[in-house]
Formats: structure tokens, sequence, C-alpha cells
């Protein structure tokens, strides 16, 4: 969810639209940091702090997709599945893994 509110978060800044994105980003903080220690000073055990951070955690993605449904008229805000770019996708990540794969491989071996 963070790599999701992380990039939705540029689309009010990727028009200058500055002042929403940090009165948007100040308002989830405070709240997520609020529902946190309300949880905890009414005794909340791990699974409900848990609980909160799931909550807490895709409130950014619900909040940056109407603010850029708000912004952006006329763009649609669903994922789709591009055949090109998922294999573009996948390639560098094949790349990626053998490069990772190499690299333990070669700093773990006794020579």
């Amino acid at each position: 969810m963070a790599l999701m509110s992380g990039t939705l978060v540029m689309l009010p800044a990727a028009i200058g639209r500055f002042d929403v994105s940090v009165v948007a980003t100040a308002i989830i903080s405070t709240a997520s940091t609020a529902a946190t220690v309300v949880v905890a000073l009414l005794g909340g055990k791990l699974v409900a702090l848990a609980l909160v951070n799931a909550v807490t955690a895709s409130l950014p993605t619900i909040t940056y997709v109407a603010i850029g449904k708000q912004v952006f008229i006329g763009v649609p805000f669903r994922p789709r599945w591009n055949r090109t770019r998922a294999a573009t996708l996948l390639q560098f990540s094949a790349f990626s893994f053998l490069s990772k794969l190499s690299g333990t491989l070669v700093n773990t071996s006794t020579a």
C-alpha cells in the first residue's frame, strides 16, 4: 500500500498543487498517529495495533485516489493489464533477480 500511496501522492504535486498534498499528508499522518495512541492508551493489544496500522495504511491510498479523481477529471483510476508493459516489467525483474542471485553466489562462495 505504501508504494501505491507514495505514487498517488505525486498526483496533485504534478500539477503544482503542493497545498493539497501537504494538507492531505498532514491530516492523514495526524489521524494515523492519534488512532495508534488512542488504541494504545485504551489497552489495545498487538492485534488491535496491527489492525489500526492496516486501516491507516489504506487511508492515504483512498484519499489520494479521491483527490486524483477531482484533479484529473476523465482519467480512469482503475488497474488495467497491458501485455507489453507487463512483459517489459517481467524482463527487468528477471534480470534483476539474476543479478542479485549471481551477486549472492559470488559473495558467499568460498574460493
